[in-house]
């Protein structure tokens, strides 16, 4: 059977086991199993069954049971187990995934014993460290060695079995095990639940969020792989077990802020590729552009040596950030920043190609200071290393694609910089940055940098083709049955939904504004945004009912006048769109906007002596703005008033004219029947138009009513159509 075979039957299996079709579904398991001659799958099948008989066999007898329901969801978790388990093995022999071409290397432990197998090393090399009284030296190649054996087999080895479970609980809870290895387990048994679902997974996450550690990072790195588990695999129906766990978790104190917090976190992503292009397309191609300039600058006030507080103490320096608008990118810059945006992940997407990020297991590293990466520094540099893992701003990934890059530099260019570092006491600095010891902010920048690091993976990871993307599309943990009582408390959907308002995703936004319809009480403002988040994705019908919910809340709003007005501007209602128009004009009145609206609404009404008036106004409103001048001579025209259309199409040709405008000082003339004048000016439009000929016709043909409703005698266009043919030979 291929691949996709067994896939496609996927959804048929999980179908059969959701209407209690069982006997079908081991039916179908058995003919795989023995399709492919995998015997001992054959055998777990027969045994499941059997203890599937006993069941119904003591339920037509009437036996009473308090615990059958238990059972029988047992029973059905174990034949999706299994049916993971055969699509797993014969993926095996034909995938060339990561994940596949990892479990066929045959050297994959048990994750028992590559927990054991960890532990020795672990102590084998302590014991190295100690009887030789320097450092870890030759054996930290072996020790990274066996955490990446470990890494691979809580990754791929499926379903865990009760030994391994315990296994990791009891690593996850030794304060003997260094930290980075705790994370990159938790990355480990994430990833793996990405491919198959395993109840004993999301048992140990759970287990690792609940404990009493005081390790912070632990327990919230531990809760956002947790989460990403569920989601992934929200489609599941979880074990009894795995629901009881959640509920426990639920009346920890910390659960609901926590929760909401990597939330938050994993919607952020959604925002990277959108900064990343502002900084490639906006900010830095600005800066670039000023260089010159700057240069020019520092050398003519400072001269060589320039102190960079000297910059910020000088007004005229301030005056021309200011006025060149890099002030203002840099404090949007910063704003971001502050927010938790991922800022960074453009300019380290280029330093991903390194060896050492061929290895799936170094992207869910911790950065740590005595890593064999660092250690390739030199003895020299060690408060380079201490510098990058204090860093408050850069995820982990990034911080090993720093010091790689760092150690590829010439000799002489990192000495300057280490000196550098020295002189400025940035290593103070940033431990007194990364010292705010606030239990929100610490817990919820463990989640942002752990997030990042997830993120680069996800999206720069050489293979990354082979893995399923979490972030492929928004992240809505609301999606996942057991989590919704949690996620739909009111704030928490505000609070993501204005994220997502605020960066212009309405899609996503009005998901969830929906949400918090169904669940408070009728809010003007929800009403708003939710019109608001329609009309930018052209539903503008819709958008218009929220609008007017919004206005029997709260009438005499001006915005929501104003969105009413535009939105049947839109759809063509200009009869109403004038009447809101006129009601903002008298909310806000001698705004140009608004005056010019009216004029459009009037002159779509062809009332055009009034359309005339309102175009007067905005030209008074505003002498320098052209906008008006067009509209203003085409109402004059239609209202038969020539010589005041004439003049003003005078002005127009003298300024920058248009091709139509032509055709219009044509129909002024002709009107006032002089034939040559308009011919001359038909003759100009086919010159100056693309389309030429053709589009003269047209334009000729679209105005004929209006021109024979102001007096031209119908007959007569033809003529002068083949006149001006004539006059352009």
């Amino acid at each position: 059977m291929a691949e996709n075979d067994i896939l496609n039957k996927k959804e048929l299996f999980d179908n059969l086991l959701s209407c209690g079709r069982l006997y079908e579904a081991i039916v179908m398991l058995k003919s795989i199993s023995e399709k492919k001659m995998l015997w001992e799958v054959t055998d777990r099948i027969t045994r499941v069954e059997d203890a599937y008989r006993y069941m119904l066999r003591y339920a037509m007898e009437g036996v009473a049971d308090p615990h059958r329901d238990i059972i029988y969801n047992n029973i059905r978790n174990d034949l999706r187990v299994i049916f993971d388990r055969l699509a797993r093995l014969v993926n095996t022999q034909v995938s060339s995934t990561v994940y596949y071409t990892t479990v066929r290397t045959g050297n994959i432990p048990a994750v028992a014993e590559a927990v054991a197998r960890y532990r020795m090393q672990l102590q084998s090399n302590d014991a190295f460290s100690i009887a030789a009284g320097v450092a870890q030296g030759s054996s930290l190649l072996e020790l990274e060695a066996a955490e990446t054996a470990l890494f691979e087999s809580v990754w791929v080895n499926f379903p865990y079995s009760g030994d391994d479970e315990t296994s990791l609980n009891m690593l996850l809870g030794d304060a003997s095990v260094p930290g980075h290895v705790k994370i990159l387990v938790i990355s480990a048994i994430m990833l793996g639940s990405f491919e198959f679902f395993d109840g004993k997974r999301a048992m140990v996450l759970a287990n690792a969020y609940a404990s009493d550690s005081a390790d912070e990072q632990l327990k919230m790195t531990a809760l956002t792989a947790l989460l990403l588990l569920l989601y992934v695999n929200r489609a599941e129906e979880l074990p009894s077990d795995v629901l009881a766990r959640i509920d426990a978790l639920r009346d920890m104190s910390g659960w609901q802020s926590d929760i909401k917090t990597v939330y938050m976190e994993l919607i952020r992503t959604r925002d990277t590729e959108r900064i990343a292009t502002k900084l490639r397309d906006e900010i830095v191609p600005e800066m670039i552009k000023m260089k010159p300039e700057i240069d020019k600058r520092i050398k003519t006030d400072f001269g060589q040596g320039v102190d960079p507080t000297e910059l910020e103490e000088n007004p005229e320096w301030q005056d021309f950030l200011e006025s060149s608008g890099i002030a203002d990118r840099m404090k949007e810059l910063s704003e971001i920043q502050e927010e938790g945006g991922d800022v960074l992940m453009g300019t380290f997407a280029q330093l991903k190609s390194y060896p050492f990020f061929y290895n799936p297991a170094n992207w869910f590293l911790p950065f740590h200071s005595d890593s064999s990466v660092v250690a390739q520094l030199g003895d020299d540099t060690n408060v380079f290393g201490e510098l990058i893992a204090q860093s408050f701003f850069m995820c982990d990934s990034d911080k090993y694609s720093f010091v790689l890059a760092f150690a590829s530099m010439p000799e002489a260019q990192r000495n300057m910089m280490i000196s550098q570092i020295k002189a400025q006491n940035i290593n103070a600095a940033e431990i007194q940055n990364a010292s705010l010891n606030l239990s929100t902010d610490t817990r919820k920048n463990i989640v942002n940098k752990y997030v990042q690091n997830l993120y680069r993976f996800f999206r720069l990871f050489r293979r990354k083709d082979d893995f399923k993307n979490p972030f492929a599309s928004e992240i809505n943990l609301i999606e996942v049955k057991p989590l919704q009582s949690d996620f739909l408390e009111d704030s928490t959907l505000q609070l993501v939904s204005e994220f997502y308002f605020k960066h212009q995703y309405y899609k996503e936004a009005l998901g969830v504004f929906r949400l918090r319809e169904a669940h408070i009480f009728p809010d003007a403002t929800l009403y708003q945004k939710m019109g608001y988040c329609l009309q930018r994705l052209g539903d503008t019908g819709n958008a218009i009912t929220y609008y007017e919910q919004s206005e029997l809340l709260v009438g005499n709003s001006q915005w929501t006048t104003k969105r009413l007005a535009v939105a049947h501007k839109q759809l063509g209602n200009y009869s109403q769109a004038l009447d809101y128009f006129r009601r903002l004009d008298a909310m806000q009145p001698d705004k140009f906007s608004t005056a010019m609206n009216i004029g459009q609404c009037l002159l779509a009404l062809e009332k055009y002596d009034e359309a005339s008036k309102a175009f007067y106004k905005a030209q008074y409103l505003d002498e320098k703005s052209e906008k008006p001048l067009r509209p203003l001579a085409w109402s004059l025209l239609m209202n038969n008033d020539l010589a005041s259309a004439e003049k003003i199409y005078d002005n127009i040709l003298s300024m920058s004219p248009q091709s139509l405008d032509y055709i219009n000082r044509g129909h002024v003339s002709l009107l006032n029947r002089d034939f040559r004048g308009a011919i001359s000016y038909y003759s100009k439009y086919v010159s100056a138009s693309p389309e030429g000929w053709k589009g003269f016709i047209k334009e000729m043909s679209d105005d004929s009513l209006n021109l024979s409703r102001l007096g031209f005698d119908e007959k007569m266009l033809p003529l002068v159509i083949d006149a001006v043919r004539y006059a352009d030979i």
